[in-house]
């Protein structure tokens, strides 16, 4: 566009057939078509701003639909200085997963991806960056199957779980150059990852739980020398 912004329509149709991935090695599969299709729109930086949207339409499992959302903001309070915001939910009525040997299922998903990023150049040569990513996945169970005849799957009465995912990941690193070529790394970093079955948290509750993950903490200190 004559501002320098951007806007783009994707539409994508995968035919049927058969996938031989999903099933982790047991069989192949046949799936439906399935058709997606995505609006995005994207500014340049403006004054202390630069942002962007972008909604989607999709396709999963044997027929049904679901949809996304994305978007993205950057802010520039000074020059020196930048954070960048980031939020994408999703929603799915028929999200088709592998559970074991030749069992599948499909679940109403609805999950939420998130990301903070903070750069800071306090003086030249100096870099300071943070980081912090979370994913929450919160799974309704609708429907088990087995692979039938032709890779065609079958439904079945097996019992299948409700469950949620929760993911959550910080980073803070310090870089300082030596030399052109050369430079010295301190990083903290902190986070985890958590199953949690049959889940009655909401989607906000488990957003306020996965920051909680401390299934690791590390320190490190890497000297890199003109490679």
């Amino acid at each position: 566009m004559r501002s320098g912004a951007n806007m783009s329509i994707n539409i994508r149709l995968e035919t049927d057939g058969y996938d031989d991935l999903i099933s982790r090695g047991n069989g192949l599969v046949y799936l439906n078509e399935h058709l997606s299709g995505s609006l995005s729109y994207s500014t340049p930086r403006r004054g202390a701003w630069r942002k962007s949207v972008s909604l989607s339409l999709f396709q999963e499992g044997y027929e049904d639909w679901g949809a996304g959302f994305e978007t993205n903001v950057t802010w520039y309070p000074y020059e020196n200085l930048n954070l960048d915001f980031k939020l994408v939910p999703r929603w799915s009525s028929d999200w088709l997963i592998w559970l074991r040997g030749n069992q599948f299922a499909s679940f109403s998903r609805a999950n939420v991806t998130g990301k903070i990023t903070v750069n800071w150049f306090p003086a030249e040569g100096h870099e300071v960056r943070l980081n912090a990513q979370w994913l929450t996945i919160n799974a309704e169970a609708e429907q088990g199957y087995r692979i039938g005849p032709g890779g065609r799957l079958v439904p079945d009465n097996d019992l299948v779980n409700d469950f949620a995912m929760i993911n959550f990941g910080l980073q803070l690193r310090y870089r300082y150059e030596i030399a052109p070529l050369s430079d010295l790394y301190l990083v903290y970093s902190r986070g985890g990852l958590d199953r949690i079955d049959n889940p009655d948290q909401s989607t906000m509750d488990l957003l306020g739980s996965s920051t909680s993950l401390r299934n690791s903490d590390q320190f490190l200190i890497k000297l890199r020398y003109r490679f």
